[in-house]
Order: C-alpha cells, then sequence, then structure tokens
C-alpha cells in the first residue's frame, strides 16, 4: 500500500464500475459518487533536458491532482521549450481532496478537449512549494 496511511489502512481495496458518463455517476454498495472528471496531471516540458518523472508537481505542471480542474477552469503554466510539449495523463472520474491514500475514481479519457491560449509578454513568478 502507498500514500499517508499504509499501516492504518493496511487492507485497502479497489473496485470496478462502469460510469454512465459526466453527468451520471458510478453506483456502489447504494451510494451515487458524482462524477468531475478532470486530469490528474497535465504540464509542459521542463526547462531542463533530459528524463523526469510526472509526479512531482512543479512549475510545469506535473501531478497536481486538483480537482477543481474540470470543464471551464483555466490553467497557466508558463512555456520552457518552443512548442511547449504539453502532455497530459492520469486521468480521473472524480477524487476527494487530494490523493492522501493514493485512490482516486480513476478512468480514461476518450476524447480530452482544450483550448491553447499563449499569453506572450506576461512574466509568470514560479515559487516550489514546500
Amino acid at each position: 500500500m502507498f500514500g499517508e496511511f499504509p499501516k492504518d489502512f493496511a487492507d485497502g481495496r479497489s473496485s470496478t464500475s462502469t460510469s454512465t458518463g459526466p453527468q451520471g455517476g458510478r453506483v456502489r454498495e447504494g451510494h451515487r459518487d458524482p462524477l468531475r472528471p478532470f486530469p490528474g496531471t497535465i504540464g509542459v516540458a521542463r526547462a531542463e533536458p533530459g528524463k523526469y518523472s510526472t509526479v512531482p508537481p512543479g512549475p510545469f505542471g506535473g501531478n497536481m491532482d486538483i480537482r477543481e480542474l474540470t470543464e471551464g477552469t483555466t490553467l497557466y503554466v508558463p512555456v520552457f521549450v518552443p512548442g511547449a510539449l504539453l502532455w497530459s495523463g492520469d486521468s480521473h472520474a472524480a477524487q476527494g481532496n487530494g490523493e492522501v491514500n493514493l485512490t482516486a475514481l480513476e478512468t480514461a479519457f476518450k476524447e480530452f478537449n482544450i483550448t491553447l491560449d499563449i499569453v506572450k509578454s506576461k512574466p509568470m513568478e514560479c515559487r516550489a512549494s514546500g
């Protein structure tokens, strides 16, 4: 087990279900989980060349797991390399406030439609958290 409390929840479990789409929900044990799809990871290429993990977030984006990053929201990231090299993955159908125990309602997007706008000459302050 992974996450913040592996010793406290050593008998973790997973289940598989079929959703009825973004406006529907997942039903399990008599409870309906509302779906709010979002990308768990999204970002652009880092300024430094090389191979990197997408797990630690940074100014480039990364594994941010921001459950509010749903349809209609805006995310600003600086562009470090020509073409930005935008990428996304770790699709979620829904999630609580962060992946404390590394779980969410994981899914796969058949489509992921986004609109990209280039905002030139707009400096961004990039700060590392923690």
